[in-house]
């Protein structure tokens, strides 16, 4: 995924994938290893380094919580739009933080999501959110 990202995408855009607190290394993996913008990665960071409210940062927690485990691709779809978020994560972290998570909604709405990479082995997928 990290070549795909690096050679394909351009520009700046803002992916989605599972956040953690304070230094959490499994979290961040995507921004760390591409330079795309992370829409959360941890969140102690955004309160000391980004100047985000706390209230702030429990709303882009929520934000992604239900993006990861939105049965309704509508809702998810519109959460996206509304937050300026360009990709979406699925790999094992995602999976492990979101066991509940119904993944196949986004595979499922190729006009609102179009899977732009495809891991079989691992697993792993990243969408583009249509606009």
């Amino acid at each position: 995924l990290i070549d795909y990202i690096n050679e394909n995408i351009t520009g700046a855009p803002v992916i989605v994938e599972s956040f953690g607190k304070a230094y959490d290394y499994k979290a961040g993996r995507i921004q760390w290893y591409t330079g795309l913008r992370g829409y959360l990665v941890w969140s102690g960071h955004h309160l000391t380094q980004r100047g985000v409210t706390y209230g702030g940062l429990i709303q882009k927690e929520n934000i992604i919580n239900q993006i990861y485990n939105s049965t309704n691709i509508n809702e998810a779809y519109k959460i996206c739009l509304l937050n300026n978020i360009d990709y979406v994560t699925i790999g094992t972290l995602e999976r492990i933080r979101y066991p509940a998570g119904k993944f196949n909604i986004f595979s499922n709405n190729t006009d609102m999501f179009k899977k732009v990479f495809e891991d079989k082995q691992t697993n792993t997928f990243l969408y583009k959110v249509k606009r």
